[in-house]
């Protein structure tokens, strides 16, 4: 099946489900130039792939729009991807936004030697290489529940290029698959289920004394 990148802006599949728990990646470009800017939505709960956006526009517009994205699948967590410079705006946006639910990371500084958090997705040569790596696993082992034709044709142009390094081939974009993989690491990351644990109600041991 043939359709054009970037066209269509969202597609969703699912509605959110109360009480389950969702991650939003976001994988931003500058928004004039080839690549597409992506937001891919999973819920935790069922390992599903529920909602994706792909087209182009501005970071500042595209924060608006994880925004509100996230506030419909229940406060998603989001998690914008800050390597290269332009998801540091997304970052910034919604914490200005008063956005309920950023993605943190542990980092070790180097000066105070000290853990800090720091918000946001950053993919180094070692993060990359463990989300791609998790990606091709839990589409390979079905773990994942797939929906989009787009993802999957980036997924088609996703191989092995200079160096041995996983990419997108030449004149193909990674968008989607970048956020994808984010998501899905992160997800993974997070207990399936959260349990609520139910104090049993009290019973008197001597119904004479009510102790």
């Amino acid at each position: 099946m043939k359709f054009k990148r970037g066209n269509g802006g969202w597609s969703i599949w699912k509605k959110p489900v109360p009480g389950h728990r969702y991650v939003m990646a976001i994988d931003t470009s500058s928004g004039g130039s080839y690549d597409f800017s992506a937001i891919q939505v999973i819920n935790v709960e069922d390992f599903e792939q529920v909602a994706e956006y792909q087209g182009k526009m501005t970071p500042t517009d595209l924060a608006v729009e994880a925004y509100r994205a996230g506030r419909v699948f229940n406060n998603a967590l989001a998690i914008p991807e800050i390597t290269g410079g332009w998801g540091f705006t997304i970052e910034q946006e919604l914490k200005r936004l008063h956005y309920p639910a950023l993605y943190t990371r542990k980092v070790l500084d180097r000066l105070s030697k000290r853990w800090t958090d720091r918000t946001g997705w950053d993919t180094t040569a070692k993060t990359r290489a463990h989300m791609l790596d998790t990606l091709e696993r839990v589409i390979r082992e079905r773990e994942l529940v797939l929906h989009s034709l787009r993802s999957v044709a980036e997924l088609a142009t996703f191989v092995y290029g200079q160096n041995n390094k996983p990419q997108a081939q030449d004149g193909c974009n990674d968008d989607l698959v970048v956020a994808l993989a984010i998501a899905v690491t992160v997800a993974l990351d997070l207990p399936r289920q959260l349990r609520k644990l139910r104090t049993p109600e009290y019973q008197p041991q001597f119904a004479a004394t009510g102790w």
